[in-house]
């Protein structure tokens, strides 16, 4: 047998090792117990997180995302919700200042244009917002995203039984018809979801989702925030889950309970997908820490 014959039998096997150590990572991770969502929590008079939304054209499914967040279990005095508009041509900026008039928790406004230099992109929307943040913890999620009525006191949950958490990535499903693609799409994204809530349980953090995560605000500043990255266009979730797990290690955990579930539409073509997948990709050359090799240890 020739060295290709013998890599091409080796391979599967080291597949299957791969997916097993996975698969039980994924199993001893803690789930969140029910009643702990009804903890005292946090009574100071900062509320105990800022939500941090980028948005660009997104004037159709923002009042989506802000009648979720009115409907939080976590009382409105708890949070804040900060909207960065990043050069929308539509009706964006509109619709969080109408919603802002009769909001049930704090409800502001950025205009990125607005700001010095007038930068684009979402780590300077995240960045603009952080800079007016007044809570200890920040959460992120996108504009076109839908959240349920636990879904913050989910993480108020965790982070009051684990002071040592510095961040927290979050469950991510894709939504959409029933079609062979949808259905594929959504099985391919639940298995990015797993791996990387796998490898944070190992202790080797590779992968996140910007539309569902908290971070201290503390710990941000710390490891300088998303200075070093910032010229790459993707990988605001990504590049500082690493450096926070260089920084504190053993401060990275997965919100893993289905109350803290983050939906969003998957992409309506392949080649939209396609797209999405090269702009993901893009970032990996960036990375300081490749995969971990103790996946197969």
């Amino acid at each position: 047998m020739n060295g290709w014959g013998a890599f091409f039998l080796v391979l599967p096997a080291l597949y299957a090792v791969l997916m097993v150590r996975l698969r039980r990572s994924w199993q001893q991770l803690p789930i969140l117990p029910k009643q702990e969502s009804q903890l005292p929590i946090h009574t100071a008079d900062v509320p105990l997180f800022s939500v941090l939304v980028a948005a660009r054209n997104e004037g159709l499914m923002l009042p989506l995302l802000l009648h979720d967040i009115t409907q939080q279990s976590l009382p409105g005095t708890q949070f804040e919700v900060i909207v960065v508009d990043d050069n929308s041509t539509d009706n964006t900026a509109a619709v969080v200042e109408g919603a802002a008039q009769h909001s049930s928790f704090v409800l502001r406004l950025i205009r990125l244009q607005d700001q010095p230099g007038a930068p684009t992109g979402k780590k300077a929307a995240l960045q603009a917002a952080l800079n007016v943040a007044r809570a200890p913890w920040v959460v992120c999620t996108d504009a076109d995203c839908r959240v349920g009525p636990d879904w913050l006191g989910s993480y108020a949950a965790l982070i009051q039984t684990d002071a040592s958490v510095k961040f927290v990535s979050g469950p991510v499903l894709l939504t959409g018809d029933n079609s062979l693609l949808s259905n594929l799409m959504g099985l391919e994204f639940a298995g990015l979801v797993g791996v990387g809530a796998a490898t944070i349980g190992q202790g080797q953090p590779t992968m996140c989702n910007g539309a569902n995560l908290a971070y201290r605000r503390e710990a941000f500043a710390a490891v300088q925030g998303f200075s070093g990255n910032e010229h790459v266009a993707s990988g605001d979730d990504e590049f500082l889950l690493h450096k926070l797990h260089a920084a504190f290690p053993g401060s990275i955990r997965f919100l893993k309970t289905p109350r803290a579930i983050v939906r969003t539409a998957a992409p309506p073509t392949l080649r939209t997908l396609l797209a999405q997948r090269v702009r993901w990709a893009s970032k990996w050359r960036h990375y300081q820490q490749k995969a971990p090799s103790a996946w197969l240890c």
